[in-house]
């Protein structure tokens, strides 16, 4: 039961645009624009505004899934460990 709850509770933490914005980070190991993920989320054909793929990143950067290097325009995204294991996760869950 505990499990089942703590899948549950997880699964509350993330929304589909932020877990996409993971996976999509995933395709960069070495560091993401936010060029970059902008053009992940149109070739998904997810339309998003600039300014709602920045509050994706800033919202995953708040669990501490990614973190930045670099100001401004030079800022790039870079996957966490514990990022890492939550796409894990969630590549498990849907399959």
């Amino acid at each position: 039961m505990g499990w089942v709850m703590k899948k549950v509770a997880r699964y509350k933490n993330l929304s589909a645009p932020t877990v996409v914005c993971l996976g999509i980070l995933s395709d960069y190991p070495d560091g993401m624009t936010l060029d970059d993920a902008v053009a992940g989320y149109e070739g998904m054909n997810l339309e998003c505004e600039r300014r709602a793929v920045c509050t994706y990143l800033h919202r995953v950067k708040q669990l501490g899934f990614i973190e930045t290097k670099g100001v401004n325009a030079s800022t790039t995204y870079h996957m966490t460990k514990a990022g890492k294991t939550e796409l894990e996760w969630w590549r498990a869950l849907v399959g």
